[in-house]
């Protein structure tokens, strides 16, 4: 029963550490590379920054499910891969490991029905040592080869969905904003003003258009002392 509880208490302390981090660390984490996306592109990849801002026109901020399904059956495809060449290398070396123990036993119980003479004996039984020596290192390199490459890849896993729903997160943001800004001065302006900012959100092409907007906008907030809320 105490064994119990304290497994509850230890679920419920790593949950609570796991909300302490996502509330604290991971949002202000994607929120820190969204914008690092955006300011990236804008200085060296002109075209990708261009249609970010195209999608923002579009309201186009899904979380790309199908690029996660996509890496999803990737990663699978090759956790099996690399499960299936790991065990068997870890098989023929097991294999070899078993028969080379095996010959030696052979050898040590009774070396005469080998019809070889001392000397042949000494010489096989020391290349026998050698052969279980030499794969046991092997086997000791291919599982450290092993956790290198299940290290590396999750890693690159978890960059690519980090900096796609880094991207994803940003985009919908700055849509956020925009309607947020766009209720907050509606009262303020003239049915005809609020469709010119609408159409103007909507035919956004590139950064400069996105400023251009958010610039006009703000100054309707900094006339009636508002709060800016878009920057």
């Amino acid at each position: 029963m105490i064994k119990i509880e304290k497994e509850y208490i230890k679920i419920i302390l790593l949950g609570s550490f796991s909300s302490l981090l996502a509330t604290n660390f991971f949002q202000p984490l994607i929120n820190f590379f969204g914008n690092m996306v955006f300011r990236i592109s804008s200085i060296f990849l002109k075209d990708y920054n261009n249609i970010l801002y195209q999608r923002i026109a579009l309201r186009d901020y899904n979380l790309e499910i199908f690029i996660y399904l996509y890496l999803f059956y990737f990663s699978i495809a090759a956790i099996l891969f690399v499960t299936i060449y790991f065990f068997s290398s870890m098989r023929n070396i097991l294999h070899t490991i078993n028969n080379t123990e095996k010959e030696l036993k052979e050898f040590d119980e009774d070396p005469k029905e080998n019809h070889f003479n001392a000397d042949d004996i000494q010489q096989k039984m020391v290349e026998l040592r050698k052969n279980i020596v030499a794969n046991k290192k092997e086997t000791k390199k291919l599982i450290f080869g092993g956790k290198i490459i299940s290290i590396v890849y999750i890693l690159i896993f978890l960059i690519i969905g980090l900096f796609n729903y880094s991207t994803e997160m940003a985009i919908k943001r700055k849509i956020d904003e925009y309607e947020n800004t766009k209720r907050i001065i509606s009262p303020y302006i003239s049915e005809y003003k609020e469709k010119s900012f609408e159409s103007k959100f909507v035919l956004i092409k590139n950064e400069e258009d996105y400023i251009i907007l958010r610039n006009e906008m703000n100054e309707v907030l900094l006339e009636y002392g508002l709060m800016l809320i878009w920057k």
